[in-house]
């Protein structure tokens, strides 16, 4: 095995952020195969990385320090540009614009569309933009990708509350006062090593 391998190896082993999906620069054309469930991060400057926010309420100490969580929304989906399926990883601007897709009259969908999906992304940093575009494949999918799903989808509910869990286990040793900055990046990324995909953890 060559270290050029390094793709393949985590294509095949789901590892190296493999099963995460986020929109690149261009035409990103997807399937989506399930609803959403929301999940907040907080990006401290001083370790360059984002944490769970397991809510107020909960006792985030990153909330009760007065900073604010960077919200993104999850969903299961089918990526046309490998055929792999993922957890897809979507701001506020393309959720709202999938329901306003949702609500309209040609392209109305209750759940998830059974079309495929082009998010377009221009721009970096604050001035990136995503622009959500129905397509007219809405073939069904077939005896391959269906077996992919069956073999990769988990609950992502119970994904998000493992994901608080560990977070609200884990001690910090960041000091939580007011030099804790969002970051300006709009691309605040969840760490893909929160993520719980496997059975046993």
């Amino acid at each position: 095995m060559k270290f050029q391998d390094y793709e393949k190896v985590a294509k095949e082993y789901k590892i190296g952020g493999g099963q995460f999906w986020r929109p690149q620069q261009g035409d990103n054309k997807i399937r989506i195969l399930t609803t959403g469930e929301v999940i907040g991060s907080h990006f401290v400057k001083e370790d360059n990385k984002s944490y769970t926010c397991i809510g107020k309420d909960s006792g985030c100490k990153y909330c009760k320090a007065g900073d604010k969580p960077n919200v993104k929304f999850l969903f299961w989906v089918l990526d046309r540009a490998d055929g792999d399926v993922k957890i897809g990883q979507v701001g506020y601007s393309v959720f709202k614009q999938l329901g306003e897709l949702g609500m309209d009259e040609d392209w109305k969908f209750d759940g998830v569309p059974d079309y495929d999906i082009t998010i377009k992304r221009t721009g970096e940093k604050l001035k990136t933009e995503y622009f959500v575009q129905p397509t007219k494949n809405n073939k069904p999918l077939n005896e391959e990708e269906k077996q992919r799903v069956l073999e990769t989808v988990k609950d992502l509910k119970e994904i998000v509350n493992k994901m608080k869990e560990k977070a609200g286990k884990e001690p910090s040793e960041i000091d939580v006062n007011d030099d804790i900055n969002k970051s300006d990046n709009e691309e605040d990324e969840i760490d893909i090593e929160d993520i719980p995909f496997g059975d046993d953890e």
